[in-house]
């Protein structure tokens, strides 16, 4: 059962006294996450989860490693990820804000704890891929993530469609390129000798 809201007396004209409501108890988080700093906010953690993931990525030790890896024909160019990411981030941050705007439902607190859930993913794929050269767990992460981002889509579906459609179609492709990324069959490159390998990644290194 729900507890009425408490009045308090105040004086009127002529001595009357006045019932008046006490303000509002919404929770003080849901205002600010529904204002413009809460957008800011969402862009925020969306912009340190692309930032750690660029840092660890374009060290030249991980960037050589990447390059000695071979990969399957259909792995996109490496600058199409510095096109594109952005774009995903910023309508993931964008999706989230919506959700966040939409009236208070149990769904809603399910989908933006779905989508800290999946930024995260997102973030540890790249120190585990590039950073400790770990695949495997890189590809569990990765369904981790893609698992987190479905479940967000249905439950933000439940609240604001336009937001569950933003963030399923921009991060299912920023899964997509990272599979490919991370085919399971790429192997390090054969080199016969050290001079080879050593010669491939002076050349790698230059370019």
């Amino acid at each position: 059962m729900q507890r009425a809201p408490e009045q308090y007396v105040a004086a009127g004209p002529a001595g009357r006294s006045t019932a008046r409501h006490a303000p509002s108890a919404a929770p003080a988080e849901q205002g600010f996450l529904r204002s413009p700093g809460g957008l800011a906010l969402f862009a925020l953690l969306s912009l340190g989860a692309a930032a750690l993931g660029g840092l660890i990525t374009s060290r030249r030790k991980n960037q050589a490693w990447y390059r000695l890896l071979s990969k399957p024909a259909f792995t996109p160019p490496n600058r199409a990820f510095s096109i594109v990411w952005p774009v995903l981030y910023s309508l993931g941050a964008l999706s989230a804000w919506r959700v966040a705007k939409a009236p208070a439902a149990p769904a809603r607190s399910v989908a933006l704890g779905l989508w800290g859930a999946q930024l995260a993913f997102n973030a540890a794929w790249s120190p585990l891929f590039f950073g400790q050269h770990w695949p495997r767990l890189a590809l569990a992460d990765l369904v981790l993530n893609h698992a987190a981002l479905s479940a967000y889509a249905a439950y933000a579906r439940k609240v604001d469609p336009t937001a569950a459609f933003m963030v399923a179609v921009s991060r299912l492709v920023d899964v997509r390129r990272r599979a490919q990324r991370q085919h399971r069959r790429a192997q390090p490159q054969r080199f016969h000798g050290p001079r080879g390998a050593l010669g491939y990644l002076a050349k790698t290194d230059t370019g």
